[in-house]
């Protein structure tokens, strides 16, 4: 995992500026970990870092120019896991992709539990 610093005030930010220049690139990417989770389910106060899954190579590395992304060994608000084919990011091409999560949890037998009213928790 590569750590980097995005010149940003919130991670949300780094991650929409991320997707604007990978849509821009044609570049596949995958936000995972904390700042996936709380895209799908917003429980967290603040996440610090954006973890991202892209391609390695040379495409990636302009576009994280482009983003101005700066390596750093501490203080990283962007991680970045070189996947190793597009077959890493198949499932998750793009940040919509935990919209699904819910409907790929019920295909494997989950299902939310339902409060005393009737409604689904979150």
């Amino acid at each position: 995992m590569r750590r980097f610093f995005v010149l940003s005030v919130k991670t949300d930010a780094v991650a929409a500026r991320l997707e604007g220049v990978c849509s821009s690139r044609g570049i596949d990417y995958a936000i995972t970990y904390e700042a996936a989770a709380q895209r799908y389910a917003p429980f967290l106060s603040s996440v610090s870092q954006v973890r991202v899954r892209l391609p390695a190579g040379s495409a990636t590395e302009a576009a994280l120019g482009e983003l101005g992304a700066r390596p750093v060994s501490e203080g990283a608000n962007l991680a970045v896991i070189d996947a190793k084919s597009s077959a890493d990011l198949q499932l998750l091409a793009d940040t919509d992709a935990y919209h699904s999560l819910e409907d790929n949890l019920k295909r494997m037998g989950f299902e939310r539990a339902v409060n005393d009213q009737g409604l689904k928790l979150s």
